[in-house]
């Protein structure tokens, strides 16, 4: 992938549309000094989970002794969501210090501060309420097991697409994970979109990261998935760049909601980071000051100065696609752009298959679909 030098975005931009030419760079990997985020979490899940225990312990012993940081995990082969609820003692669960017991008990004894998710797979085939009651479940009890906590859901994995059959399908995997993102958003617990990331262009796992032509993953596959990971960490702890907008001054709130008490008052222009974007609904999670609190996406304006950003042509449409000012078709169109128009692509910025954009001087949202990085 060609990286752009950091440099001013409307300059760059202008340039490009001009000369349609860019100077390339060769991609760079996200650096494992973001694993830090890590040090004091664990990964909780199935099969797959499993495989990434053993992919660390892998790195670890071979060429990076920091991966992950001491990053713990809790994985079962076979460990379905609608079984975390059993019994202390049952053969699901995943062992830990020789016990098998319901998982927030045994993230309790772990003391760690963040847990990572990735379940479901194994229940693709159930009924999908049922999946997403004992999702809602397991994160109350390890709320209530653990004060404090910060919960991370990462989405399924999507499937090889020779081995679809009947319920095992990557639509309902698709189905699921919308299912397991609007209850994180109803519930404030941060999704984390793996799968777009570990997608083909038909939407189903690459076959270069499969291991099995099934859901399992190879050592390509993981070190997809860890990159997201990293790229996750660094955001966190840097949060993206962004300036308050639109408005003479704008309330910080502490909770993602008009109604919810403000923590600041910040004046237009003010220098603020976006922590997680569009936590819920048109909500962004920001920081400023150390203060960290929730604003109103409308009032905030991305600065792509602070990210990398590659060239992009528009294509796939036959005249124009609609520019977006959220990552969903439920958010309004400012503008429209031009079938072959030159773009800047916030590369290190995809959710659900949405890039962050800039164009005529906006930041906007455009479906991956639609973009082809030069």
């Amino acid at each position: 992938m060609s990286v752009l030098r950091k440099i001013s975005s409307v300059l760059l931009c202008a340039a490009l549309i001009a000369a349609s030419l860019c100077v390339a760079f060769p991609a760079v990997a996200a650096a494992s000094s973001a694993d830090s985020f890590f040090k004091d979490a664990v990964f909780l899940g199935d099969s797959i989970t499993v495989g990434l225990e053993e992919y660390a312990q892998k790195m670890r012993a071979s060429s990076d002794s920091t991966f992950l940081s001491n990053a713990k995990f809790l994985a079962k082969v076979g460990y379905p969501v609608t079984a975390t609820d059993n019994s202390d003692g049952n053969s699901m669960h995943p062992a830990y210090g020789g016990v098998r017991q319901q998982p927030q008990k045994s993230i309790a004894a772990m003391g760690v501060s963040k847990v990572f998710i990735l379940l479901g797979t194994n229940d693709v085939q159930e009924d999908f309420q049922d999946t997403i009651d004992a999702y809602t479940a397991l994160i109350k009890a390890i709320k209530g097991a653990c004060p404090g906590i910060t919960i991370y859901v990462q989405s399924v994995m999507p499937m090889c697409s020779a081995t679809e059959s009947g319920k095992m399908t990557n639509a309902r995997i698709e189905t699921l994970n919308s299912k397991i993102k609007s209850m994180c958003a109803s519930q404030s617990i941060t999704y984390i979109d793996i799968a777009s990331a570990m997608k083909n262009s038909y939407g189903a796992l690459k076959t270069a990261y499969s291991s099995d032509g099934y859901v399992h993953l190879n050592n390509e596959g993981y070190a997809a998935w860890v990159s997201v990971l990293r790229e996750f960490a660094k955001n966190a702890i840097d949060g993206y760049p962004a300036t308050v907008a639109n408005a003479s001054s704008v309330n910080l709130r502490s909770e993602p909601s008009t109604s919810a008490s403000r923590v600041a008052t910040l004046s237009r222009g003010t220098q603020i980071r976006i922590v997680e974007p569009f936590v819920q609904d048109s909500w962004h999670k920001v920081s400023y000051g150390g203060i960290v609190g929730y604003m109103h996406s409308d009032y905030v304006q991305f600065d792509s100065t602070g990210m990398e950003m590659t060239a992009g042509r528009i294509v796939n449409v036959s005249s124009f696609v609609n520019a977006r000012t959220g990552p969903s078709t439920e958010f309004s169109i400012p503008f429209t752009i031009r079938k072959d128009a030159v773009v800047l692509v916030a590369t290190s910025y995809l959710a659900d298959n949405w890039y962050l954009v800039y164009y005529d001087s906006c930041y906007v949202f455009v479906r991956k679909d639609f973009i082809s990085l030069v």
